[in-house]
Order: C-alpha cells, then sequence, then structure tokens
C-alpha cells in the first residue's frame, strides 16, 4: 500500500542510493572525528527546556529531549552549525519539539546516536540524524531534514488508517539511504 507519510521516492539499493550512503558514511565519519570547541554536556544529557548556540555537544551516555522544547539559536548567522553527538540513545517523549530561531536551519544541524534514535509521538525533529542500530518515529512525528541509519532500519508506527504515523519531510536529492523499511503491518 505504499509508504504513509513519505514524500519523496524510495531507492532501495541504486545508484542514488549507494552515492547517499557513501554520503552519509562521509559526514558521520566527519561528525564522530570532530573534537575541537567540543561542549561536554556529561553522562545521561537532557537537551529539553535549554536554548543552544551554534557548536558540538557531546555525552558520554544518551541524549533525550524529554522535559521541555530545546531552541537551537543561530544568533542571525545562517551557516550556524549545530552537531549532537552521543555514543548511546536519542530519544525524545511526546509532544517535544526541536524549535529553530534566528534563522537555524535544519540542513546544518546534526544528531550522532550510536545506537538508536526514538521519538515518541507528536515529536518535531528538524535536522540529520544518525542512528547506528535503527530509527523510531511513533505516529505524528514531523522531521525536516535527512536520516540514516547503519544497519538500514527505519520503523515507523502506522496504528490506524486515520493516523498514518510521521510525516517525514525529505528532498528527493538530500535522502540518505537506507535499505530497509519496517512499518508494522506494511
Amino acid at each position: 500500500p505504499g509508504t504513509p507519510g513519505l514524500d519523496g521516492a524510495l531507492h532501495p539499493n541504486d545508484a542514488t542510493a549507494i552515492d547517499a550512503r557513501s554520503a552519509a558514511i562521509s559526514a558521520l565519519t566527519d561528525i564522530k572525528g570532530r573534537s575541537d570547541c567540543a561542549t561536554a554536556l556529561g553522562g545521561t544529557v537532557e537537551l529539553g527546556g535549554l536554548t543552544l548556540t551554534s557548536g558540538l555537544y557531546t555525552s558520554t551516555s544518551s541524549m533525550k529531549i524529554t522535559s521541555g522544547d530545546l531552541v537551537l539559536d543561530a544568533e542571525n548567522n545562517p551557516a550556524a552549525v549545530f552537531i549532537f553527538r552521543t555514543p548511546g540513545s536519542l530519544s525524545t517523549t511526546q509532544n517535544m519539539k526541536v524549535i529553530l530561531a534566528n534563522g537555524a536551519n535544519p540542513n546544518n544541524i546534526y544528531w550522532s546516536a550510536g545506537t538508536a534514535a526514538t521519538f515518541a509521538q507528536h515529536s518535531i525533529i528538524e535536522g540529520n540524524v544518525f542512528a547506528d542500530t535503527g530509527i523510531t518515529y511513533a505516529a505524528g512525528c514531523t522531521h525536516h531534514g535527512r536520516y540514516d541509519s547503519g544497519c538500514g532500519c527505519l520503523s515507523h508506527t502506522v496504528p490506524t488508517k486515520s493516523q498514518w504515523g510521521p510525516e517525514i519531510v525529505l528532498d528527493e536529492a538530500d535522502l540518505f539511504a537506507f535499505v530497509q523499511i519496517v512499518c508494522n503491518g506494511y
């Protein structure tokens, strides 16, 4: 029955997918290799309720947005880059949002999770998401950006026909590769 919520085209194992996967690996290698000017935030990091300016933010355990929205403030710099890197998981709770302020651009936001990324119902995610073991979107999620899972696993919940799961807004030319979609019942 198609892929509910996907705005774009799928490229399973074709030239576009291979090129996109190569670009994703290059981007992720760059993200994981950065250390200059990193802001070490500690173990399990709660990003909810914070307003952050551009930079590299790291944790030693996991990152979550659970106690409020996260505001990313580009300070009127259209080239501002935000990088969030954790060896563990990245997650949100229901209705949490990443809010862009003062020119922040989702193309310049990078999330790297060493394990899984899990976005709860009605979360709004901005930026490029890399997760080594899979990405899960619950019903009603919105993601403006690109994504790549090292295992090729993308999952989204489709509990009823009236609730089609996440709205994943992608530019086909920018789509990082993924090999398999798991759609709970599709």
